[in-house]
């Protein structure tokens, strides 16, 4: 994705798997296909069609030196460092700014694509969270109805693709127990995560201890539905809240809402890059209560909500930085 976007250069990746095993799973996805383009590994830097990208393979955050290798922005996407007080490691070793690719409670700015962005502040704000795939799906059927109806509060609920990090493939130990079961198997209830709920209320401040939810892990690889019920400040319609919905897919939310009359299911949007894309047949209104359903892709929609918000921070560089430097910590 970041190839094919002129203001971001993917210069360092920082990962405890081998070179050779991280280049293999960036040439071969099992739902992608094939990536379309030449990668090796070359004296332990990975190399995308003669772009290098060196690699390294340090436990901590921050053990890289960030600051050596010009680094504008770290993406923190280990899933382990994502507190505010660990992603300043990354800035002490450092770099100029930190996105951290998950909701968290403490950031000094979360920052929801389409919805927020202009609350981005330069002078103030070093690290970033642009929420989760959860939090950004809902945020622009939110932004769409706040905007046209009002807005009182919610519940969200998300059906869930499983995922190596928070779900297991086969019955195992784990924090949570319903969680530790086995993911392709089983339909597996959890809250929604404190910092998923922070997202959106910091967002949006009506919704502050009005909004809470789950997510179920669904034996699916990919693509997910995000299901909101929210109080609205009037009494409305289905066809009103689509109109709505619609118009701003085509508008303001532009590239980050979808829209869409047709009967689709969850292989229908992979590849999609929009946060979210709402399935019209689905709105339902009962008094002032509407409930909307929107598809995801949580992989590439959110992938691609972290590459814009990459853009944005680093499109504003601390002094001595080099503009529009990316390294990556992947997943251990």
């Amino acid at each position: 994705m970041c190839r094919n976007r002129r203001e971001i250069d993917v210069v360092a990746i920082n990962d405890i798997a081998e070179p050779r095993a991280q280049a293999h799973l960036l040439r071969y996805d099992s739902v992608r296909g094939p990536l379309d383009a030449d990668v090796a590994v070359d004296d332990g830097a990975i190399i995308v069609d003669h772009h290098s990208i060196a690699s390294f393979r340090r436990p901590q955050a921050g053990d890289v030196p960030w600051g050596d290798l010009g680094v504008d922005v770290v993406l923190e996407a280990t899933g382990r460092f994502f507190s505010a007080d660990q992603a300043r490691r990354h800035l002490d070793a450092g770099a100029g700014r930190v996105v951290v690719s998950t909701a968290t409670v403490d950031p000094d700015v979360t920052i929801l694509m389409g919805v927020n962005e202009a609350d981005f502040d330069p002078a103030r704000h070093r690290i970033i969270s642009p929420a989760c795939c959860t939090s950004s799906a809902a945020a622009p059927i939110i932004a769409a109805l706040r905007q046209s109806l009002g807005l009182r509060g919610g519940m969200l609920t998300t059906v869930h693709a499983f995922d190596p990090t928070k779900s297991s493939l086969h019955d195992a130990p784990h924090w949570d127990l319903r969680m530790g079961r086995a993911a392709t198997v089983n339909l597996i209830p959890a809250r929604l995560k404190p910092g998923s709920i922070h997202a959106l209320s910091s967002t949006f401040p009506e919704l502050a201890g009005r909004i809470a939810g789950l997510h179920v892990r669904v034996p699916a690889i990919i693509g997910c539905v995000a299901d909101l019920d929210l109080q609205v400040d009037r009494r409305t319609t289905a066809k009103e809240v689509n109109a709505a919905l619609a118009a701003a897919a085509e508008g303001s939310l532009k590239g980050y809402l979808g829209y869409t009359e047709e009967e689709i299911v969850s292989s229908d949007i992979i590849g999609r890059t929009e946060s979210c894309i709402v399935d019209a047949e689905f709105t339902t209104v009962v008094g002032n209560t509407v409930k909307v359903i929107g598809w995801y892709d949580n992989e590439w929609g959110f992938a691609n909500r972290l590459a814009d918000v990459i853009g944005l921070v680093g499109g504003h560089p601390t002094p001595g930085e080099r503009p529009h430097a990316l390294a990556v910590p992947a997943g251990p």
